[in-house]
């Protein structure tokens, strides 16, 4: 049983695209673990990994994602409230 590619697309383009998939996959995933531990290694070698929390982006984003989540309430809220229940069950 052999599938067809989609059309447009020649076998060769669908077997490169494959080919790509399973090797360059495993690849990437080999290359950025050895570069994680070199860093790592390199970091541990200057006296170990320090963690650094930016409390100012992280007030922000968390007062920006408070704003958003009341905006997002209250404007549909607002426009419920103008029309009766009654009278939008009725129209439908």
């Amino acid at each position: 049983m052999q599938a067809d590619p989609a059309p447009g697309v020649s076998d060769d383009d669908a077997r490169a695209a494959l080919d790509r998939a399973l090797l360059g996959f495993p690849e990437a995933v080999v290359y950025d673990k050895a570069q994680y531990v070199q860093c790592l290694n390199a970091r541990l070698d200057q006296g170990g990994p320090t963690l650094v929390i930016p409390w100012e982006r992280l007030a922000v984003l968390v007062a920006v994602a408070v704003l958003a989540a009341l905006t997002a309430s209250v404007l549909p809220a607002r426009r419920a409230v103008r029309h009766s229940v009654t009278a939008n069950l009725a129209a439908e």
